[in-house]
């Protein structure tokens, strides 16, 4: 009896999906979530809007802060996961990263796009909003792995590092974004 349970086992754990399996989901899922930000930002409104340079300000302060809110719930959702799987504390953790999400482009969809922009200067806005959307891929990576995680769809120990290399980029990110110059109000 216990020969058939250990080749039942060893067959169990040798169906599993490979190294090259698991690398070709997450470049799909890397390469999905990219080109879902780069469209979604490319089918913004291009109606010429006057909106107050503090609104503006406010507005992308607001999209900043949100991203990198729901990164770090997103960040405390994967530590919850590693030593307590998927309990309630990572399950809040990970649906508050998905509303800060929300929020952030909510936000972002009522500014106008560079070329529309007549409120602030220019080549400041353009740096921004692009270092912005750059954050929102970095983010989307980040969902991606998270929600194969949620969905059980693939194990910690087979997202672990990758998970954590994209939360890494984000934080790197986020660095740079932080140096860019305020708000010219």
């Amino acid at each position: 009896m216990k020969k058939i349970t250990f080749f039942v086992m060893l067959f169990l754990v040798s169906c599993g999906p490979s190294e090259a399996e698991i690398q070709d989901r997450i470049d799909e899922a890397v390469d999905l979530a990219v080109s879902e930000a780069l469209e979604n930002y490319s089918n913004t409104s291009t109606t010429t809007t006057t909106l107050s340079t503090s609104y503006i300000c406010s507005t992308l302060d607001y999209a900043t802060k949100n991203l990198i809110d729901g990164i770090n719930s997103f960040g405390t959702a994967a530590i919850q996961f590693e030593y307590y799987g998927k309990n309630s504390k990572f399950l809040k953790s990970y649906e508050l990263g998905l509303k800060n999400k929300d929020n952030s482009l909510s936000a972002l969809s009522d500014l106008p796009t560079p070329s529309t922009n007549n409120s602030i200067n220019n080549n400041w806005y353009t740096r921004y909003i692009d270092s912005i959307n750059i954050g929102i891929s970095l983010y989307e990576v980040t969902l991606q792995f998270m929600s194969s995680l949620n969905s059980g769809e693939m194990e910690y120990k087979n997202l672990e590092n990758v998970l954590w290399e994209s939360i890494e980029n984000f934080a790197d990110w986020e660095e740079e974004h932080l140096l860019l110059p305020e708000c010219p109000k």
